[in-house]
């Protein structure tokens, strides 16, 4: 939404989206001081104070991110850390926008319910009066005006006129960048993979940047993050590795219930991905990249664990 309803500034953000879209994605990472500068851009651009003011079309998210992804692939924590800064940005603001959404809606549908359960009472009410007066006609016919009288000055009362939290009042631009960003899933949950498989397997300075989008992203497919746990879990050799391995994610994915952006949540989960490094050098315990070739037998499936926490 414009600031005083003067576009300015959103135009001057746009113009500077296009001025980096003009500059292919691997001539950014080919020069580490303007790939920072450029990800810091985007990491201020993404901010809660800007990012209504956006107008991103999909061909500009699509940049987005994919310079996120090459940033994420960098061993420079100046690259990779403004990018993990605003792609949490980002989803943190897509949550929060459609969780908006949806309060709005459930309050409108409300609203509509109850004016729908008024209007039927209204009905109800008039059968009554007819039915009770149908042999006096003169009186029927004064107490029917007296009815649509009351029924009108009723309904004026009771609020028909659309609230002014109408959902049309939320900013144009923000339903656009959310829209577009919630239509992309299957991004969302290979960016997730991504960032967990750094964390997994990297050996990263950084890994409580890395950490920060992907509690968000969790928070929207956390199944996925169940499922690729048990996907690596069956993949390590020997099994023995397997057993401990288990014991080592378990605390990953039990820190908390993925279902809100509190920071005291997004803490725990750092602090859980932070002592699984640390559990892994104490227990000399290295990774093995998941292949065709070193799959085994189920050990444990986190799945259950999942559905096991979902119930209680």
């Amino acid at each position: 939404m414009p600031i005083y309803n003067d576009p300015a500034l959103g135009n001057a953000y746009a113009i500077t989206l296009e001025m980096l879209r003009s500059v292919p994605i691997a001539e950014i990472m080919a020069y580490p001081k303007f790939c920072t500068a450029a990800l810091n851009m985007l990491e201020v651009l993404l901010g809660p104070q800007n990012i209504s003011l956006l107008s991103i079309d999909a061909l500009s998210l699509n940049y987005i991110l994919n310079v996120f992804v090459g940033a994420f692939q960098s061993a420079d924590s100046a690259v990779s850390s403004p990018a993990c800064s605003a792609l949490d940005r980002l989803v943190t603001f897509t949550i929060e926008h459609n969780t908006e959404l949806f309060i709005h809606r459930l309050a409108i549908g409300n609203r509509d319910q109850e004016q729908q359960q008024q209007q039927s009472q209204q009905q109800q009410q008039q059968q009554q009066h007819q039915h009770q007066h149908q042999h006096q006609q003169q009186q029927h016919q004064q107490q029917q005006q007296q009815q649509q009288k009351a029924t009108l000055k009723h309904r004026s009362r009771t609020g028909l006129v659309p609230s002014s939290t109408s959902i049309s009042k939320l900013p144009t631009n923000c339903q656009d960048i959310a829209s577009l960003f919630s239509q992309l899933a299957e991004v969302q949950r290979r960016l997730l993979i991504l960032l967990y498989n750094i964390i997994l397997f990297e050996d990263r300075k950084n890994d409580w940047s890395f950490s920060r989008p992907l509690y968000s992203l969790a928070v929207l497919h956390k199944q996925t993050l169940f499922d690729h746990s048990t996907f690596v879990v069956q993949h390590q050799q020997p099994i023995e590795r397997r057993e401990l391995l288990v014991k080592l994610i378990t605390p990953i994915l039990t820190c908390t219930e993925f279902s809100n952006l509190l920071t005291s949540s997004r803490d725990k989960f750092t602090q859980a991905t932070t002592q699984f490094k640390k559990e892994c050098i104490a227990n000399n315990v290295s990774l093995i990249v998941p292949t065709n070739q070193n799959k085994g037998p189920d050990v444990f499936d986190f799945t259950l664990l999942n559905s096991k926490m979902t119930t209680e």
